[in-house]
């Protein structure tokens, strides 16, 4: 009986990225869930921070999905929020900036799957947007840690 062992090895490795993928999945939306916990449910804003939360690895939500999900009109979540102080941009932008902040201290995922988790259009997106809220690049904040 012939085996070919790197046949074998090649099926091995995609197990095991299968595996890891699976994990890292499960790690971060036990993540997210710690970080709803922390919400009041009680305002729109944050109803506005669950959803955008739920839904940021699908990639990011828009201001008029968000209002969808909650039967209301774009105008009228602008006027809620705006009564709350807040606006969409600024709980995206805090919302993003807590859970990076958190992956990238808590875990070794990558930071191109950090991007995507945190809906991103890319890395470099990303690490944009990163270093211009905290002075600096993700690379340099994982290491501070």
């Amino acid at each position: 009986m012939k085996i070919n062992y790197e046949k074998y090895r090649i099926h091995s490795m995609h197990l095991d990225y299968t595996k890891q993928l699976e994990n890292l999945k499960f790690y971060l939306e036990k993540e997210r869930q710690k970080y709803l916990s922390t919400l009041k449910q009680d305002n729109h804003s944050a109803r506005v921070t669950k959803i955008l939360t739920e839904r940021l690895p699908a990639g990011c939500p828009t201001e008029e999905e968000i209002a969808y999900y909650l039967n209301m009109s774009k105008r009228t979540l602008q006027r809620k929020l705006k009564e709350e102080g807040q606006s969409y941009i600024t709980l995206l932008s805090v919302l993003r900036s807590n859970l990076a902040k958190q992956y990238l201290s808590e875990t070794k995922t990558s930071i191109t799957e950090v991007a995507y988790q945190l809906g991103y259009s890319s890395p470099s997106t990303f690490a944009r947007a990163f270093k211009q809220q905290l002075g600096l690049s993700p690379l340099e904040y994982r290491s501070s840690q």
